[in-house]
């Protein structure tokens, strides 16, 4: 050890023992984040830099920040400088949440967001009423957000509540990169398995590249990991398998937790780049738009068919019961008219 290095790890020794609130955080050598240093000068942090130990940096922190607190901000500091660098980062992002009314949409749009631009409530009832959108400059790009009533509604059908985010994703420019099919942790029932059918349905088949499931209420998980919580729903591998295998957790409640965020954009990235950097446009909107309308009208065709099929046979049944009792009557009248030609023989030989 050099006499320079050594004076350097007196100093520290010499600070800490001055300084009962400082202590020492290890991290790795890979150069801090230019914001991140900028914010610990103006809290009067000194930052020692060390080239031997492993070639690890020391930070003595002279403010009250908790070494967990820094090694949180450097996390995320860290992991959006990755999304910065990766290919789609220079791309405007539109995302879509579908999902059953009361399972956390508006609350995961804001958590996106980072603010609360969406109303969200802890409601069984609809709140939001029809489709919006929001847009906020993430790391040097727009995310656009659109949040979408509940599906499996009281006061909307299905239908409407799909017509409405059809019509509002195909004024979206360019379109929709991704479409987040909201679920919350807890009881899977039959209306969660039909939902990835009714978004495919809407949107045509070719929506399912784009389509991503997203858990909210991490926090009911509790001591148990989510890979458990899969394993008690098989079925929720099937819906999870629908959307390509693309799946994220969300604990909406940990406002401040922007790392679960970033994470979520950087497997956005990957389904995008996956697709080429293409998104669902509005083109393939309106041709799902108009399949689902020549299906409508065919089925509707095949119902007048079968209407007019049954009303024929009906009318023939009926006539068929019109006729029975003539018959029925013919041959009564044929026994009469036999027995009283019995009746007027019999008294003519008595004659």
């Amino acid at each position: 050890m050099s006499a320079r290095e050594a004076c350097d790890r007196l100093e520290i020794q010499d600070r800490t023992k001055r300084n009962k609130q400082s202590s020492v955080l290890m991290a790795s050598t890979n150069p801090l984040p230019s914001d991140l240093l900028t914010s610990l000068k103006e809290h009067n942090q000194r930052i020692v830099d060390s080239t031997t130990m492993n070639q690890e940096i020391r930070i003595v922190l002279v403010a009250n920040q908790q070494p967990s607190d820094l090694l949180k901000s450097l996390k995320e500091q860290r992991y959006q400088q990755k999304i910065i660098k990766s290919a789609t980062m220079s791309q405007d992002i539109c995302i879509a949440l579908l999902g059953k009314t009361g399972v956390g949409k508006s609350a995961t749009g804001n958590t996106i967001l980072g603010e609360k631009t969406f109303v969200s409530e802890t409601k069984a009832t609809l709140v939001t009423k029809k489709s919006s959108s929001a847009s906020q400059m993430l790391n040097g790009r727009q995310i656009c957000v659109v949040d979408t009533p509940g599906l499996y509604d009281q006061q909307l059908s299905n239908e409407e509540v799909l017509n409405d985010t059809v019509n509002c994703i195909r004024s979206a420019t360019p379109g929709c990169h991704v479409f987040l099919l909201v679920i919350a942790i807890g009881r899977f029932t039959k209306q969660e398995r039909n939902i990835a059918e009714l978004i495919q349905t809407a949107f045509g088949k070719e929506v399912h590249r784009h389509m991503m499931v997203l858990f909210t209420r991490a926090d009911d998980l509790e001591d148990r990991t989510f890979e458990d919580y899969i394993k008690e729903a098989p079925e929720l591998k099937q819906v999870i398998n629908v959307c390509g295998g693309n799946y994220h957790v969300f604990n909406n409640k940990d406002k401040t937790n922007r790392t679960q965020a970033n994470e979520l954009m950087g497997k956005i990235d990957a389904i995008i780049k996956k697709n080429n950097n293409s998104c669902y446009s509005p083109r393939m909107c309106k041709m799902a738009s108009e399949l689902n309308s020549a299906k409508k009208s065919t089925k509707n065709k095949d119902a007048d068919i079968e209407s007019e099929v049954k009303t024929q046979n009906s009318e023939r049944n009926f006539s068929q019961r019109q006729k029975l009792p003539v018959q029925v009557q013919t041959k009564r009248n044929k026994k009469i008219s036999a027995f009283r030609e019995g009746m007027s023989k019999s008294s003519c030989s008595i004659l």
